[in-house]
């Protein structure tokens, strides 16, 4: 599924975005609304990440345990891990009391 529009994503950079259509279409549907270029960059790096680590399996097939794993491959890489380290709470500002 595709948007007609004059689309400015570089899918050269998400080859698994650009390879799934529904998140292909989201990507489109995120620029299309005026998203920030850096914010799309981000939603785009993200989710690429995510669908290459879904190795082929269609995102609409996974599970709460797909979930908790992709998490934890997320800790272990360093990302969150970097956080807790630097003394920063993971919990959102705006869920601290």
């Amino acid at each position: 599924m595709r948007i007609p529009h004059e689309c400015a994503i570089p899918w050269h950079r998400f080859h698994a975005v650009a390879a799934e259509p529904h998140a292909r279409a989201w990507l489109d549907l995120v620029e299309l609304r005026g998203r920030d270029p850096k914010t799309i960059d981000a939603y785009g790096r993200g989710l690429n990440e995510y669908l290459s680590w879904l190795n082929g399996r269609s995102p609409t097939a996974v599970d709460e345990l797909d979930a908790y794993t992709f998490i934890r491959h997320l800790q272990t890489r360093g990302n969150l891990r970097q956080l807790q380290r630097a003394g920063r709470s993971r919990t959102p500002p705006f869920n601290r009391r």
